[in-house]
């Protein structure tokens, strides 16, 4: 049934390349098989790295994409969550 997708992914590679999550736009496509589902991002935001309410169930269908920000040099780790929400358009 409809639900909460959740997939996380870096923004950029250790190495320095750019991460699967480094250029999403205003259209997502999930691809599985054969099957692509078209997502419109209706909100991107930050939260903290503790902050898990972004990956709770939803009674409607949605995606949700989650990379790290932020990145604090003298921290080694970044200090921020990007989230980017996305609704299912209609076929």
């Amino acid at each position: 049934g409809p639900g909460n997708i959740v997939l996380s992914a870096h923004v950029e590679m250790r190495d320095g390349r750019a991460g699967a999550f480094a250029f999403i736009g205003d259209l997502v496509i999930l691809k599985q098989g054969n099957e692509e589902r078209h997502y419109a991002v209706t909100e991107i935001r930050n939260v903290a790295p503790d902050d898990l309410s972004v990956v709770y169930p939803t009674t409607s269908e949605r995606l949700t994409l989650i990379t790290c920000d932020g990145y604090d040099f003298l921290q080694n780790a970044y200090t921020e969550r990007t989230v980017v929400i996305a609704e299912p358009l209609s076929s």
